[in-house]
């Protein structure tokens, strides 16, 4: 038996002295990967090679002991090697998996998006589910005789998209239900208004294109102001026809008179009494047409009165022509154009020699001279007498004149006088050498008084007699200045009611500032006044566009839709037995819809018990046990499950067959952001709808929160806790925000108040153009999506209130660039320009720069010269595409700027901040040959 080895004796052995030195391990803060493993497989091979004991060791009885190290064999295939080989494996798995394992157990280092998952709920931050698209939905109700004019839409109505290639059918569901009419399809705006002659008019349009008016006539121009009538003669200078509106315009001087601006009346407001009024034609116009209205008010109106609403707005809109006396005002054309009895009887002087009884001609050798040795005026007879029944009588009988018309007497000089007729008679007469029947004419003054103004100035020769008036139709006068882009007040061209506060309308319609270009918008009402017979809107935000008037249509069939169809399912039964009882959804993925909650999204899952609704919590920590409560969680794979409490924390669901039911919707994500006009297949079609669309493509969405993505949102709410103190925190709150892909908040001043600007881009790009067009898709935010308005909202709920803020999507601004590369005769030049061009997209895309950033010459030669087989770069040319370009002999831009926000005092809206990209299509690279 040999004896035991002594501890000393083992410890001065020298297996140990071999130079195998322990690594040391060191992670310095920010790192994206520990470094935790000990060793590899090779150095815990070396490390076991040099601890073998390399001499024989003697014990106490001098017996020598062999230990392994005697062996002489270092071979691979040495069964003692092999051994330590396999060990050496093992600790190579083992320390590679701890590393692993280390690694996923932090946020920054773990690279498993179920890690993160599992690393963000410590600190009761769920991974963002994603966000459904939204979009307006446009109606058109069939108007077709015999149709019902109004039709229903309830909520929940079902309308698929047209897939494209490649792609599936999505469907959207209304988020509300709405009563569409017909007549609500194409509201217009208001294109005419109300001609008002003056007397000092130099223009006048007149309805219709065969008026026959011709230069040289005598119009007169009548106003009445109150019990006092002006008048004014006008001659004809030229006469235009307007085929495009029907018009007739006449001109009274060389130069037409500018179309008026249009200025809607401003009328009183109109009260309500409880007196009741008859339904009669003068009261629809004291009451309602001229006054002012407010939408409620005038329908509690018409409550009180017992008024149908639709039978108003029927006699509103008959055209009826005034009921006007022959000479009240207007404006007056004459069909007759004649001269006064005697006119044309013969010279004195030519007459026999036998003597008359006067001279009408004032001749110098009268037998008997006329009175004053004048010539008679139109007032008198041949012998200076007053006709007698008539003030004047014409030169023959015209029977058209008829009582209270208006009468021009024009002389040989001067301006025409006009007169009333009074009364109209017929005489034979005999005076002048002459005889015959004429019309006599019975006259008043202009207003009305029975002593006209005689001219004696008006001899019987000389003056011409206008006669046969005929009231002439006025036009209403063309609105041709177009609705201008920060419009918010909107002029219908008739009345409408039933239209509500708050209600989405679709403004269609050819831009003013690029011609054939259609362009759509949403706006929502913030009040609605009926005027003069006419409705008008108050937007709550300014229009984005500018319009050509006859062009725009407005679309009040409108109703919000969310992408995602609605499950009814059964989960399963309940087991009073089983803590914290899990259900599966059979139709995944759920989906959320933006919200203006401190994570952006509100789920649509309704989960009921035995028939009652129970309420979705955040956790189960904290609920007692009678709360029905349950928590909503998403795996890794993306299926959902509905977990209950244990009946400590969480009531527990009560036993029962297929008592658990659930309604949810299922869609989510980017697969619903569908193009405009897309959304038009009914599933099922509501009674009197004829058709749908969507004019704007859908917005809003977001897939599911990725690992990148939450590593960097999910410490943001523990530092803003779902309250917003400091500047950084309005950044950070956005930024966490379903469904915001980039934020920036700045502080900004204006005068002596202290502002918070944030400037916001969407997570999911939306296309600029239309589909089969090359377009760029951006990241903008639409201050009427219901991201933005949501993101607003929550702002409010969780900010100071005495802290002004505003928000707003960025500047998209792209630049284009021009290299000259080497490349190495050992690669092929189409696959190395290819990778440069992948590689420059890739750096200065979207997800990779921020708001305000510079683009420097140096970082673009840097990411080229990087590419594999790249040997040299020349950059040419680098130019905002807003900016013109440097010649290639020009040395390129060093610096290309973006703006920052900017807010001066005298600026009505903020510079917005520019965010600086490469334009897809805006890279030229060229080979250079060595």
């Amino acid at each position: 038996m040999s004896t035991p080895v002594e501890p000393n004796q083992l410890d001065n052995c020298g297996c140990c002295d071999a130079d195998v030195p322990q690594p040391e391990i060191f992670n310095r803060p920010g790192l994206s990967a520990l470094a935790y493993r000990i060793s590899t497989h090779p150095t815990f091979m070396r490390r076991m090679l040099a601890r073998l004991p390399t001499q024989i060791i003697v014990n106490g009885n001098g017996d020598s002991i062999r230990p392994l190290g005697a062996l002489t064999a270092r071979n691979s295939d040495d069964p003692a090697i092999a051994l330590l080989d396999a060990w050496a494996t093992v600790g190579d798995v083992l320390t590679f998996y701890q590393e692993r394992i280390a690694n996923e157990g932090f946020l920054r280092t773990a690279t498993e998006r179920r890690s993160v998952l599992e690393l963000a709920r410590t600190i009761g931050y769920e991974l963002k589910p994603g966000v459904a698209a939204s979009v307006y939905l446009a109606f058109t109700v069939e108007n077709a005789p015999g149709a019902p004019g109004v039709s229903v839409v309830p909520m929940s109505t079902k309308i698929q998209s047209i897939p494209g290639q490649g792609q599936l059918p999505q469907t959207f569901e209304t988020a509300n239900e709405i009563t569409a009419r017909a007549e609500w399809n194409a509201l217009r705006p208001r294109l005419t208004q109300k001609q008002s002659p003056s007397t000092a008019a130099e223009s006048l349009y007149f309805a219709g294109t065969t008026t026959n008016l011709k230069p040289g006539e005598w119009l007169l121009i009548v106003v009445k102001s109150g019990a006092t009538f002006q008048t004014a003669a006008k001659r004809i200078q030229r006469v235009v026809i307007i085929q495009k509106h029907n018009h007739t315009r006449v001109d009274f001087s060389a130069q037409p008179a500018p179309l008026p601006t249009y200025q809607p009346a401003v009328l009183a407001s109109g009260l309500i009494t409880l007196v009741t009024q008859p339904f009669v034609g003068q009261q629809v116009n004291t009451q309602i047409v001229n006054q002012s209205w407010s939408e409620s008010r005038l329908k509690a109106f018409l409550g009180i009165q017992g008024w149908s609403g639709g039978n108003m707005l029927r006699y509103i809109a008959a055209p009826s022509a005034p009921s006007l006396p022959p000479a009240d005002e207007g404006v007056f054309r004459f069909r007759e154009r004649l001269g006064f009895f005697g006119h044309n009887a013969p010279a004195y002087s030519m007459l026999a020699k036998t003597p008359h009884s006067n001279n009408w001609d004032g001749g110098a050798n009268p037998v008997t001279p006329p009175a004053n040795g004048t010539v008679p005026s139109i007032w008198e007879n041949s012998k200076a007498e007053s006709w007698g029944s008539a003030d004047v009588y014409l030169e023959r009988s015209v029977s058209e004149i008829v009582s209270n018309s208006w009468a021009l007497f024009q002389p040989s000089t001067g301006e025409p006088t006009p007169y009333r007729v009074s009364t109209v008679v017929e005489a034979s007469l005999a005076e002048y050498a002459l005889s015959g029947k004429a019309t006599g004419l019975l006259l008043k003054a202009v207003d009305g008084t029975s002593n006209p103004n005689k001219n004696a100035n008006f001899k019987f020769r000389t003056t011409t007699a206008h006669v046969q008036s005929e009231r002439l139709e006025l036009a209403e006068l063309p609105i041709e200045q177009p609705i201008p882009a920060g419009e918010t007040a909107l002029h219908l061209d008739r009345m409408v009611l039933g239209l509500s506060i708050g209600q989405p309308i679709i403004i269609t319609g050819e831009r003013n500032d690029l011609d054939g270009v259609i362009a759509n918008e949403v706006a929502m009402l913030k009040e609605i006044t009926h005027s003069g017979g006419f409705t008008s809107f108050t937007l709550q935000d300014p229009l984005e566009f500018s319009y050509k008037r006859n062009t725009v249509t407005i679309n009040a069939n409108v109703v919000r839709a969310t992408h995602g169809e609605t499950v009814n399912e059964v989960l399963g039964s309940g087991d009073g037995a089983q803590s914290n009882q899990r259900f599966t959804l059979r139709k995944p993925p759920l989906t959320y819809t933006s919200a203006p909650t401190a994570s952006g999204v509100e789920s649509t899952l309704d989960v009921r018990v035995n028939g009652i609704l129970w309420e979705e919590a955040e956790r189960l920590y904290g609920l007692d046990a009678r709360s029905e409560n349950y928590i909503v969680r998403t795996d890794d794979d993306g299926k959902t499950q509905v977990i209950f409490g244990d009946g400590e924390r969480g009531a527990r669901v009560p036993t029962g067959m297929e008592n658990v039911t659930a309604v949810y919707r299922s869609g989510i994500g980017l697969a619903g952001m569908v193009g405009a006009d897309k959304l038009t297949l009914m599933q099922i079609r509501p009674l009197g709808i004829r058709g749908v669309t969507n004019p704007l493509p859908a917005n809003g969405a977001a897939d599911p929160e990725n690992r990148d993505d939450a590593r960097t949102n999910a410490p943001l709410t523990v530092l803003t806790m779902d309250r917003i103190v400091s500047r950084q925190d309005y950044e950070d709150f956005a930024r966490a925000f379903a469904g915001i892909g980039k934020a920036q908040a700045v502080a900004l001043w204006r005068g002596e108040a202290q502002w918070v600007h944030l400037t916001i881009a969407s997570k999911a790009p939306v296309a600029s153009g239309d589909e089969g067009v090359s377009s760029i898709a951006t990241h903008e935010v639409s201050d009427d999506s219901d991201l933005y308005k949501n993101l607003r909202l929550a702002i409010e709920q969780s900010g100071d209130p005495g802290q002004r803020f505003r928000v707003d999507s960025y500047t998209p601004v792209f630049f284009d660039l021009k290299a000259k590369v080497r490349i190495d005769p050992r690669h092929l030049a189409a696959d190395v320009l290819a990778a440069v061009n992948a590689d420059l997209q890739s750096a200065f895309a979207f997800e990779r720069r921020a708001f305000s950033q510079a683009v420097t010459a140096a970082e673009i030669t840097t990411v080229i010269q990087n590419v594999p087989g790249v040997v040299a770069v020349d950059l040419v040319q680098l130019f905002r595409v807003d900016q013109p370009p440097s010649s290639d002999t020009e040395k390129p831009n060093q610096v290309l700027a973006a703006n920052r926000v900017r807010w001066d005092a005298d600026q009505a809206e903020p510079l917005l901040a520019e965010l600086l990209l490469l334009n897809p299509a805006g890279v030229t690279l060229e080979e250079v040959k060595s």
